[in-house]
């Protein structure tokens, strides 16, 4: 039984690793472009006012992170790796409240979602 939930995982993080390869990539890239600027933007600022860019700095560190954390998370949540005493076991698809929750923390996801694909329209329609 052991094999069988082994090869199990190992075909579920093939296909997971899989579609993370494209779509992750397709986040990273406009959220480097977005970081990125906004990061140079602060030090601009930061150099006219004398003060620390640490923030954007911090922001466009997590974002270099984002695309291998990916595969990481992949890896440790199927593998036993990930720390399972912080999962939320209790979510309830029956508990509005859960859904309620559920879709206001899918709201960044959301607007991330809407600038990449400005960002791919932008850079299709820029080099047609």
């Amino acid at each position: 039984m052991d094999t069988l939930i082994f090869t199990i995982k190992v075909l579920i993080s093939v296909f997971v690793t899989i579609v993370w390869t494209v779509v992750g990539f397709l986040f990273w890239i406009p959220m480097l472009f977005r970081v990125t600027a906004v990061f140079a933007a602060a030090v601009v600022i930061a150099a006219l006012r004398d003060e620390n860019p640490a923030a954007a700095a911090a922001a466009l560190e997590d974002a270099i992170r984002f695309y291998p954390a990916g595969f990481v998370s992949i890896q440790s949540t199927l593998f036993g790796t990930l720390d399972r005493s912080r999962r939320n076991s209790s979510f309830d698809p029956s508990d509005s409240k859960d859904w309620s929750q559920l879709v206001i923390e899918l709201l960044p996801v959301l607007g991330h979602a809407v600038f990449t694909t400005a960002f791919w329209v932008a850079v299709i329609w820029f080099f047609r």
